[in-house]
This record gives structure tokens, sequence and C-alpha cells, in this order.
């Protein structure tokens, strides 16, 4: 289990998923999980925040079982289908695809990732705007 959530974590990266709350962002928080084992229950917190204003986001999680914070920030760009890409300002190799068939879109309200994890297989998540 501790490395599912770690990989959960790295997963989550590609998200925005996330360090403090921008002044002019708009705050989305993990209200769905589709990826083995793991549930919203895991996470004491986990969202995302995008400053439109700058096109710069931030994403912040912390694992329940472990207090493990993982914080991710950097640029976006939203296309006119609402589709997503991002840059990570840490670990700049890893920008705009950090997994196989990753999407990453808004659709209403809310903020949708999807990827492909080797040796783990398909992730789903669903952040909603608070």
């Amino acid at each position: 289990m501790k490395k599912l959530c770690k990989v959960l974590l790295s997963c989550l990266l590609f998200v925005l998923l996330l360090v403090g709350c921008a002044d002019n962002g708009i705050r989305y928080d993990l209200t769905e999980v589709d990826f083995s084992s793991v549930t919203v229950d895991h996470y004491e917190y986990n969202y995302i925040e995008f400053d439109f204003e700058s096109n710069t986001y931030e994403l912040e999680n912390k694992a329940k079982g472990n207090g493990i914070i993982t914080r991710q920030k950097g640029s976006f760009f939203v296309d006119d289908e609402d589709y997503v890409t991002i840059t990570n300002d840490d670990i700049p190799s890893q920008d705009y695809l950090l997994y196989e068939g990753e999407t990453l879109y808004f659709k209403g309200d809310n903020f949708h990732a999807e990827a492909y994890i080797p040796g783990y297989g398909n992730v789903y998540m669903i952040f909603s705007k608070s």
C-alpha cells in the first residue's frame, strides 16, 4: 500500500494537482478517484488552484496514512476545447505530458485528470470547484 500511495502521489503531480492559494485563483478539491483501492478518503486534503490571470497553478495534497505532503506548481494553458496542458516548475522534463495517455480538461465546474500508469493501470480523478 505504501508503494501504491507513492505512485498515486506521483500521479497527482501531473494534475496539478499544488502550494497554498494564489490571490486570484479558483480552487478545485478532489471529489472522486478511480484508481485501484485509493479513494478521496486517503487524503486529509487534495486540491489544485488555477490562477487564470497569470496562467499558473498550485497543487497540494496530504496523505492521511503517512502525512506526506506533495506539492507542484507551474503554468498552464487551456485550448478552445477546454483541454489543459501544464508545466512543472520543479521538474521541467515532466512538462506537458507525464503519463501515457494523460488527458487534463475542464468540464462544467470540474477539472478532470485521466492517465495510464504502467504497472497499475488507468487513473481517473475529478476535482470540483470549491
